[in-house]
């Protein structure tokens, strides 16, 4: 994404490309239906509860739930805007529900906290990005007295690349994806392109880490034992030592990533956006390291032909595409349960960008997968399914949206 705020890109978009939310329905495939649930404003994420509502976060730091009906809750659930910073791409950017949630009522938040009263960029006291475990009473609101702080100052130094994105694995793990910031918090460089923060395995940015629900460093992590130490309170650790929190590393803005449902084990799809020639799906290994800055999509970093494998400590992405005919950053990204839409549909990947709409890679991620369009859809931000209903919130128009199959289910 660009330096400039999340929402001044997006209605920039709109203007340019004139699409909105309405008529998005005639431009799915055959049998399919795209319809509105709520309005929220500047949505940024959605997490399922399990007595059939949703929660929603806002980029202002304001949570919201809508109810099983498809109703918005009229009072917010939580309101965070007085702690929160939102410049450029910061804000409240993730959320995920515990999967023992009928028992603990936990919900877990991400968002960019002003720790030092203020939202500078690019000097010193700049604010810190933190994921918080709450508590969801029974009445629909959040006590901000609730907050459990698991994973803390995390610098949000350019107010860009922040990541975001939360998800529980089928074991009960907790995955965070942290960018790079944006702009080297040591200030080793003043570009974007040349930010090394990734590259510091004593830092959580530029990392997807894996938790326990209680901040740990989940067990099986690929870094642990001498020279390993705990970051999750510090976000930066002493040079020279590896974050025992990271399951893998090496990414510019990992904005959002989608967890296999049906696939035993963890299989991971990481969206990664671009710097100025590509965007990435990347299927991420426990341990891998994806190459940025040092590589960008396929090729090095500013290589756009001709571009050379990499050494074979580095994992290139599963599928990438340049940035041409408007196609400017990849977003919100989803894995097509089995069973739920017709059968050339099982497995399928949908991904999501700020001016392309919603595509869809058919076939393996292994293995060259075939992409296509699925939606007009814009802005797409954050999907999930329920059942046979892909959920999505869409930034542009200030929506919660589905996209429900309607035709015969023929399985063929």
């Amino acid at each position: 994404m660009t330096p400039r705020t999340l929402s001044t890109v997006l209605l920039a978009v709109v203007a340019l490309t004139g699409c909105g939310a309405d008529g998005q329905s005639s431009a799915l495939p055959p049998g399919f239906v795209d319809e509105k649930v709520a309005r929220v404003e500047q949505p940024t994420a959605i997490a399922l509860l399990p007595h059939g509502g949703m929660l929603v976060t806002t980029q202002q730091g304001v949570v919201r739930i809508v109810d099983r009906r498809g109703r918005l809750v009229r009072r917010p659930a939580l309101d965070l805007r007085k702690r929160i910073c939102t410049e450029r791409e910061r804000g409240m950017t993730g959320v995920a529900v515990d999967p023992e949630f009928a028992a603990n009522r936990r919900i877990y938040l991400y968002y960019t906290y002003k720790k030092f009263g203020g939202c500078p960029t690019v000097s010193a006291g700049t604010p810190v990005n933190r994921l918080a475990r709450f508590v969801l009473a029974r009445d629909g609101t959040i006590d901000p007295a609730s907050e459990s702080v698991l994973v803390d100052n995390v610098p949000s130094y350019g107010a860009t690349h922040n990541g975001g994105d939360v998800k529980f694995d089928k074991d009960g793990y907790l995955y965070v994806a942290i960018g790079d910031g944006g702009r080297d918090y040591a200030r080793r460089s003043s570009r974007a392109e040349t930010n090394q923060a990734s590259r510091d395995r004593n830092a959580l940015l530029g990392k997807v880490l894996r938790l326990t629900s209680n901040g740990q460093p989940a067990p099986g992590n690929p870094f642990e034992g001498p020279g390993t130490v705990r970051c999750a309170r510090v976000g930066v650790a002493r040079p020279g030592t590896i974050c025992r929190e990271a399951y893998a590393w090496g990414f510019r803005n990992p904005f959002r990533f989608a967890l296999d449902p049906d696939t035993a084990g963890v299989r991971m799809a990481v969206n990664d956006v671009g710097q100025v020639a590509w965007e990435e799906v990347d299927l991420v290994k426990r341990g891998g390291d994806h190459g940025w800055p040092l590589r960008e999509g396929p090729c090095q970093r500013d290589g756009r032909v001709r571009c050379v494998p990499p050494p074979p400590s580095l994992t290139d992405p599963a599928f990438s595409y340049a940035r041409l005919k408007g196609c400017i950053a990849i977003l919100a990204g989803v894995f097509v349960p089995k069973g739920v839409w017709p059968k050339r549909f099982d497995g399928a990947y949908l991904f999501a960008d700020f001016t392309c709409g919603i595509r869809m890679l058919s076939g393996s991620l292994e293995d060259s997968p075939d992409v296509g369009p699925f939606s007009k859809a814009i802005g797409a931000i954050s999907m999930t399914f329920r059942g046979g209903d892909l959920y999505y919130a869409e930034f542009f128009a200030g929506e919660i949206r589905r996209i429900r199959y309607v035709g015969a289910r023929r399985r063929g």
